[in-house]
Parts: C-alpha cells; sequence; structure tokens
C-alpha cells in the first residue's frame, strides 16, 4: 500500500506538472502577431532573394549589430552588403523559432530562435553555411507598420570546417 502511496504522488506530480507547464504557454495578441508576421516576412523575402521586399520592414534609422561586428551597422550598410552577395548566395533553409514578443504601445521586442543553410558559389569557389543563432529585435509602429529599429544577433556557423581534433 504503501508504494501505491508513493506511485500516486509522484503520478499526480507529473500530471499538476505537465498540466501548468500549459498555463504558462504564450498566447499571442493581435498585435504580438502583427509583429511576428512582419520577422517572418523579411526572412521569407531574404530567402527568395527578394532584397526590396527583405527590407520593407526595416526603418530607415535602423541600427543592428551581431557578433562578429564590432560597431553597429546601418540599414544602407547592410542593405549594400546583402546586395553584393545576394547574386552569388541561395538560401537553401531556413527555420524561425519565437520565443517571446514583447508589445507596449507603438513598440515591441521580438526573441526567437533560427537557422538556416545556405551556399555560397561564385566561380570555382562554393561555401556552404549552416548557421543557427539567436534574434533579438526592436520594432516601432511607423505609419501603421512594424518596423525594426534595430536588432542583436548571436549566431555560430555549425559548419565543421576546423578539424583541428589532431
Amino acid at each position: 500500500m504503501k508504494n501505491f502511496k508513493n506511485y500516486f504522488i509522484i503520478a499526480f506530480t507529473c500530471i499538476a506538472f505537465l498540466g501548468s507547464s500549459t498555463l504558462v504557454a504564450q498566447e499571442w495578441s493581435k498585435e504580438q502577431k502583427e509583429v511576428w508576421q512582419t520577422v517572418e516576412k523579411g526572412w521569407a523575402a531574404w530567402a527568395s532573394g527578394n532584397m526590396e521586399g527583405a527590407f520593407d520592414g526595416i526603418h530607415d534609422k535602423y541600427l543592428g549589430w551581431n557578433n562578429e561586428r564590432p560597431l553597429p551597422m546601418s540599414k544602407a550598410k547592410w542593405k549594400e552588403m546583402y546586395e553584393k552577395y545576394s547574386e552569388f548566395m541561395t538560401v537553401q533553409y531556413y527555420d524561425l523559432e519565437p520565443a517571446r514578443i514583447v508589445v507596449d504601445g507603438d513598440n515591441a521586442i521580438v526573441y526567437y530562435y533560427f537557422s538556416f543553410y545556405s551556399v555560397f558559389e561564385m566561380g570555382d569557389i562554393k561555401e556552404e553555411e549552416d548557421v543557427k543563432g539567436r534574434n533579438v529585435e526592436f520594432y516601432v509602429k511607423d505609419g501603421g507598420n512594424w518596423l525594426m529599429m534595430g536588432d542583436m544577433s548571436y549566431y555560430e556557423d555549425n559548419d565543421d570546417d576546423d578539424d583541428d581534433d589532431d
């Protein structure tokens, strides 16, 4: 009887934990969904090679930073860089997983995970890139549209080109 009681307590605790974990799942408001759609739309445009579409959701005063650059980058610099690479790079796959979205009036912050796989081909050079990372993006509502004002990205290239296991 004692063992049955212990199993019952463990089972009840597990059920209670699983039931309560669904309570903290984020239900998105209309505004949160709008912001997330802006994120998805930008990635889809980028992956398809539509640079104009990719930058439609970026504010003209945008500044963004990542773990590879010493200083934040402007929209103009970012667009110039991608336009140069776009004729040589194709995105084979990408995935986005939202973590949190906070909206306060005309301001929003989006936290999410991303991954993508791309191929860079120029002449005899062919490089494949498998990237995973995290973004936090800051949006403002301007003229009825959500525009990214800034972001901070951290990512890693997951290619195993470094065979230093000697």
